[in-house]
């Protein structure tokens, strides 16, 4: 059995993205098989409307994460990107707890995190209430953010707010509170990415692997193979921002599926008369690489996502 060093793997991701600085989602995908259920815990890096693996742990629970296992997750991800190239770290409402946070904060890692609408916060009168009663006023479409901390769960944090018609959406975070809801919508792209490894994609639920360690080295193929259409679509089609809308406001196709299909046209047709489309789609890989149809543009901001 061959063996993966996915410290490696994710240097090699890294240098095919072209960036500076990286926001993370975190998040968990499951499935079962039989009487085997399939609980992964990812970390990927929201990219161009979608999010590329970075490290993911097969959880031995059906549950969620516990704190320990966030941690060991993030440790393993500092060894390859330092906190101050982490824009911010998104997750959703399940991931939370005390030591999770404090862990956050004392190592400088910036973070959008949505907490539950009970989380006890010490209100304008100095009375402890639960968060969604700071923002009962906020009517649909509305947002508030506190410019000054407030204690969230016994913690310091910046708190803010957006109500939309699915609810409320209450994010905290520890510093620069300008734009921290805005920010926390690009954790939409590790849906995206969900979605495009399982059924509008490689369909990943499919597989009859269920060892441990064959799944996690099968990640770490689809890691590459996602990121590999990612960078096909940006090339062939510019950035996710600048794809044409339909009626609807979202585009026909997201760039994932652009560059599958390209990818899967150049590989079931005729491959002698593909396979210099197909060589040229191996080298889009490379940072440095300029195409026929590469556009140089400036980083997109992401189409936020009703939740």
């Amino acid at each position: 059995m061959h063996t993966f060093c996915y410290q490696s793997i994710a240097k090699l991701l890294l240098h095919w993205l072209p960036m500076q600085t990286y926001t993370l989602c975190l998040d968990r995908t499951n499935w079962q098989h039989g009487q085997k259920d399939i609980n992964f815990l990812v970390l990927s890096i929201a990219w161009e409307g979608c999010s590329i693996p970075i490290f993911w742990e097969l959880l031995p629970k059906k549950s969620n994460s516990n704190s320990q296992e966030r941690i060991d997750l993030m440790i393993r991800c500092l060894e390859v990107i330092p906190a101050d190239k982490i824009e911010c770290l998104l997750a959703d409402r399940e991931f939370i707890g005390i030591k999770w946070f404090q862990w956050l904060m004392d190592n400088n890692i910036r973070f959008r995190l949505r907490i539950k609408g009970n989380t006890p916060v010490i209100g304008n009168s100095g009375k402890q209430i639960k968060a969604w009663q700071l923002f009962s006023h906020l009517r649909i479409g509305c947002q508030e953010t506190w410019m000054t901390r407030r204690t969230v769960a016994g913690l310091s944090l910046h708190i803010g707010a957006h109500r939309s018609l699915k609810g409320l959406l209450i994010v905290v975070s520890p510093n620069q509170p300008d734009n921290m809801v805005k920010d926390y919508y690009r954790r939409w792209s590790i849906e995206v990415l969900f979605a495009n490894l399982k059924s509008h994609g490689f369909d990943l639920e499919s597989t009859h692997i269920t060892d441990p360690e064959k799944l996690k080295k099968l990640m770490a193929v689809m890691a590459i193979a996602v990121l590999w259409c990612l960078r096909v679509g940006h090339w062939k089609h510019g950035p996710y921002n600048q794809l044409p809308l339909l009626s609807h406001w979202r585009p026909e196709k997201c760039l994932f599926r652009y560059g599958l299909d390209l990818l899967r046209r150049s590989l079931k047709n005729d491959f002698t008369r593909q396979e210099r489309l197909f060589f040229e789609l191996l080298q889009v890989l490379s940072p440095t690489y300029i195409g026929e149809h590469y556009k140089v543009v400036s980083p997109p901001s992401f189409r936020p996502e009703c939740l």
